[in-house]
């Protein structure tokens, strides 16, 4: 069975799975700040998530109400949380960008990211110089297909 230990800051309440079947782990910002707009800001979670598997990791999503009720989009959309960043200074944190025009503020407890935990496979990786072995594939290129 897989195991998820997450820390949480003291005083952070409104974090968590909010029904039976969400996907995603709320957590919430450990500070009030304030984003100017076209301005971004690092929020920070608190959060700290350790597995005990080596073949899921937890990555990190804004909310889909934030771009809606607050203008704010997460700047790298996706964070990936490497399996070795679980130290006591390892918290989650959200690069939030203000897209709109007025300031945002983001009050301490309330709700910004989501954690989804993802299977993936690491395959080992053989590295070439002839780039040849390509060219039997090629689309054309970035944009080739409209």
């Amino acid at each position: 069975m897989t195991e998820a230990i997450i820390y949480i800051p003291e005083g952070i309440e409104d974090v968590g799975y909010k029904t039976r079947d969400s996907v995603g782990y709320d957590i919430c910002s450990i500070e009030t700040v304030k984003i100017p707009p076209k301005t971004s800001k690092l929020i920070d979670t608190g959060a700290i998530v350790k597995l005990n598997r080596r073949d899921i990791f937890p990555a990190v999503f804004v909310r889909s109400s934030l771009p809606v009720k607050k203008n704010l989009i997460m700047l790298n959309s996706v964070g990936i949380i490497d399996l070795d960043y679980c130290g006591k200074e390892d918290s989650i944190k959200l690069n939030l960008y203000n897209i709109g025009e007025k300031e945002v503020v983001i009050k301490k407890g309330e709700r910004i990211g989501q954690i989804i935990f993802l299977k993936f496979e690491k395959p080992e990786i053989k590295k070439v110089s002839n780039i040849k072995i390509f060219n039997k594939n090629s689309r054309g290129g970035f944009g080739s297909t409209d």
